[in-house]
């Protein structure tokens, strides 16, 4: 069973905005417990011999001619973890998070810059209009009550625990 989003994240923490206006606890990568547990089995599965028996020409002769797509998505499980924006960057070609450290903004929301700011070209196509959205929600009520309101991830509304049914 999947833990809920305030026990993955320990919260509602400001600590978890994202300097793009994503919010870290709705991300599936943070806190992913799964990948250690895809770490250690590629570990067990290469100490026992069968990794490379899978990766072997015989492998398809007995069963095994789906190892290798099966061990590069095991692999991408084991990689598919992130501490969180303002531990690491969820992505080292995030150009976002370095600007506004430069800068010393608490995030993209303090720049008056950010509605025409290219750097969100990549995230636009993944996340939609909810990047401008959380941007704008983020710098006209703040991270508290951006929190307890509704937010975006994947072009898809989020709601906090704390929020309100009605819309905003």
């Amino acid at each position: 069973m999947r833990p809920s989003k305030r026990r993955r994240s320990g919260g509602n923490s400001e600590r978890l905005i994202a300097y793009c206006g994503l919010y870290c606890g709705d991300c599936p990568r943070f806190g992913n417990k799964t990948s250690g547990l895809a770490q250690e089995l590629k570990a067990r599965l290469e100490a026992s011999g069968f990794a490379r028996a899978g990766r072997s020409r015989s492998a398809r002769r007995h069963g095994l001619q789906g190892f290798e797509t099966f061990w590069k998505m095991l692999g991408m499980i084991a990689d598919y973890e992130c501490p969180g924006c303002h531990e690491t960057g969820c992505s080292v070609k995030c150009r976002i998070r370095p600007c506004c450290i430069g800068c010393g903004l608490a995030g993209c929301w303090e720049c008056a810059k950010f509605a025409s700011c290219t750097e969100f070209h990549g995230l636009r196509k993944v996340h939609g209009k909810g990047i401008a959205y959380n941007l704008r929600a983020l710098a006209r009520k703040g991270a508290k009550e951006f929190l307890r309101g509704k937010r975006f991830w994947l072009g898809r509304e989020v709601r906090s625990e704390g929020s309100k049914g009605g819309r905003e």
